[in-house]
């Protein structure tokens, strides 16, 4: 596999000569520039094919085509703000982006685009993150792509943490402040202050999710996308 180049003896003109999956094929060029350059070019996107892993069977799929089918099949429903946002910023400037190599290049693009923004890091994470997992599941689920490209992106750890806790006057306090009349949501805020889930949590748990005296939230429900355990005093 690969590209030759060579001088006919009979005329003053080049060949490049290539076998790519068993097929051969043959160009004529005037010049030997000209020959190298093409040879050079058809390499050069050979490769980014075979990379990007749409040599032989597998066709090349959009990043926007990646996104419905998650939609469709999983449940985004902690990450649909986010989803949406990415979606627009690719429609806007990497319209018809490809899953490999260009959608890499395209989402560093957008990663320094909302960091000049002056966009939060866990907010320019909760970005990255959802085509990390387009990524992810185009290799691992949907057989899109011949490599692991989701470990490319980095997510730099934010540095806007915050930790407040609250008394045990200010926690009575809190509660008491509910009128009697909202039951549901005075147990819904008793659960977050004793677990210090966050409201989308809160509002994504199902029963399933209780188990053995324990909170298990699943990587779908988390604002990180990954699953965490939580203890039930």
């Amino acid at each position: 596999m690969g590209y030759a180049v060579s001088k006919r003896k009979d005329r003053d003109t080049w060949i490049v000569r290539a076998r790519v999956n068993g097929q051969r094929t043959q160009r004529t060029f005037r010049t030997e520039g000209e020959a190298r350059q093409y040879a050079l070019k058809a390499e050069a996107q050979r490769q980014e094919d075979e990379f990007n892993g749409v040599m032989g069977r597998k066709p090349k799929y959009s990043f926007s085509a990646g996104v419905q089918r998650m939609v469709t099949e999983y449940d985004v429903r902690s990450q649909k703000q986010h989803i949406l946002l990415v979606a627009r910023w690719m429609d806007e400037h990497a319209p018809d982006v490809i899953i490999g190599q260009e959608l890499l290049d395209a989402t560093r693009k957008m990663q320094k685009a909302l960091k000049e923004k002056g966009l939060a890091q866990s907010t320019i994470n909760n970005r990255i993150q959802v085509v990390k997992r387009v990524l992810s599941l185009s290799y691992r689920e949907w057989d899109w792509i011949d490599l692991p490209l989701d470990g490319k992106l980095r997510k730099p750890s934010p540095k806007n943490e915050r930790h407040v806790y609250l008394s045990e006057l200010e926690l009575a306090e809190l509660l008491e402040a509910v009128p009697e009349r909202y039951q549901v949501e005075r147990k819904v805020i008793l659960l977050a202050m004793l677990t210090g889930m966050r409201r989308g949590e809160l509002m994504a748990l199902e029963p399933r999710n209780v188990y053995n005296g324990r909170i298990v939230l699943k990587p779908h429900q988390t604002k990180n996308g990954k699953p965490r355990v939580i203890p039930l005093s």
